[in-house]
């Protein structure tokens, strides 16, 4: 990975729990309000790679479209595993802190960085605006009555039966207790970018 510098990376290992899709953007929010509010946002990571190959960065936005849409948000007390495919298509899982481990290291990004999800980018090396050590104190999920295409484990019935309702998940909106929001959006065509906003 010579073209690539030496840079900050967390090295996540979890353990396998199972994965849940969204077909409700209430539901999402109220299990976020539910487990996020009141919690201290300590870190958020995404993919290493789409860091490395992403070609809109700016001060407080990070562009990781077409390079997969994960995200950690580590909490004081529970870490959201996140992957937003596109917009109306999210994925989640709620983990323990004891069920996952972060090892930080400073090197250059390791041979098989475009093959595994383990090595993270911490935005906090990225963003001027500041979210770490800020209590959430609302979580919002827009909603959106469309979905883009066909991916391998999303319920098309379901997310029909959603999209009737315009009950599906179109990002999430983590409102902070400083005035800013740490927002995870989609759009269609595998579209994902983090960005903080005031």
């Amino acid at each position: 990975m010579s073209r690539f510098k030496r840079c900050e990376y967390t090295i996540v290992n979890v353990e396998d729990i199972p994965w849940q899709w969204c077909y409700s953007a209430e539901e999402l929010q109220s299990i976020l309000n539910d487990i996020c509010k009141g919690q201290k946002l300590e870190r958020v990571l995404v993919g290493l790679y789409g860091y490395l190959e992403s070609l809109r960065h700016d001060t407080n936005l990070l562009d990781l479209s077409y390079f997969g849409g994960g995200a950690y948000l580590v909490f004081e007390n529970v870490i959201v595993d996140l992957i937003i495919h596109a917009e109306a298509m999210i994925e989640y899982r709620i983990l323990k802190p004891s069920q996952v481990q972060l090892h930080e290291t400073k090197d250059y990004p390791p041979s098989d960085v475009f093959s595994s999800d383990a090595y993270q980018y911490d935005l906090k090396n990225q963003f001027k605006l500041k979210y770490a050590g800020c209590c959430v104190t609302e979580v919002i999920v827009p909603k959106t009555n469309v979905y883009p295409f066909d991916l391998s484990g999303f319920d098309e019935e379901k997310a029909t039966s959603a999209e009737k309702r315009n009950d599906l998940p179109s990002g999430i909106h983590f409102h902070l207790d400083n005035g800013v929001n740490l927002c995870l959006n989609g759009s269609d065509i595998e579209y994902f970018y983090v960005e903080l906003r005031e």
